[in-house]
């Protein structure tokens, strides 16, 4: 756990199997840490990258969870990256001040 108590996406450090994609390395990461396969995510779009507070670049990556969805059933916590795991409404991510610029 590199950023302990705080609330993060899945992500993590760009692999050569990605091939240079940002996309596949967030639906790698996303694998790895909690279990989500691959086939239930529709990536929709990738933002431009910002550098964090750390200095390290970031590429957000946004993509939809197939139909049907249990946060307690389908997914696997990786016990050495993430504690815990929570459900935010859609709509909560469309108020205007969330959208980027």
């Amino acid at each position: 756990k590199s950023h302990p108590g705080q609330v993060c996406f899945p992500g993590g450090r760009q692999e050569e199997a990605d091939n240079g994609d940002v996309v596949l390395t967030a639906l790698r990461e996303t694998k790895e840490e909690v279990g989500m396969d691959h086939d239930r995510i529709d990536p929709i779009c990738k933002w431009r990258s910002i550098e964090s507070v750390n200095g390290l670049y970031v590429t957000p990556v946004v993509g939809r969870i197939k139909d049907p969805f249990n946060i307690h059933s389908d997914l696997t916590l990786c016990p050495r990256e993430v504690e815990a795991a929570f459900a935010v409404p859609h709509s909560s991510q469309m108020h205007p001040i969330m959208l980027p610029n």
